[in-house]
């Protein structure tokens, strides 16, 4: 949650530039904005300059990934460092808020499989 303070300059529930987004809780916005390829937008209601852009989508990635429904999908501290860093690539997250929007809680949730971090014993992981 403190990327996303960072990255929104602590915006919370605020009005986001006053569009049709305003009072969306802003990790959920910020997905959004990802997810949908309008970083630009992001960085602009976030008053973020464009030489940073890099530095945010990173920020922003590994933030996603940090705040996964299961935290089994979560990656470990030492590994986010090394994502923050820019040690290691950081994987494009699954959506961490499906469970708040999902009709039924009982649909298995894949994304654990799915993760580079969790693929014990392979060299990516055990690199670490």
């Amino acid at each position: 949650m403190l990327l996303f303070e960072i990255i929104g300059r602590r915006r919370r529930n605020t009005d986001i530039n006053n569009s049709s987004d305003i009072r969306q809780w802003f990790p959920v916005w910020a997905w959004d904005k990802y997810e949908t390829n309008q970083m630009r937008d992001l960085m602009i209601a976030c008053e973020i300059e464009e030489k940073d852009h890099e530095v945010v989508e990173r920020l922003l990635k590994v933030a996603l990934c940090c705040v996964q429904y299961r935290a089994e999908t979560r990656p470990m501290m030492s590994t986010v460092v090394k994502m923050l860093e820019g040690v290691i690539e950081v994987p494009k997250p699954l959506n961490p808020f499906t469970h708040l929007f999902s009709r039924s809680s009982n649909q298995p949730n894949l994304s654990f499989t799915r993760m580079p971090w969790n693929f014990y014993g392979s060299n990516w992981s055990s690199s670490l």
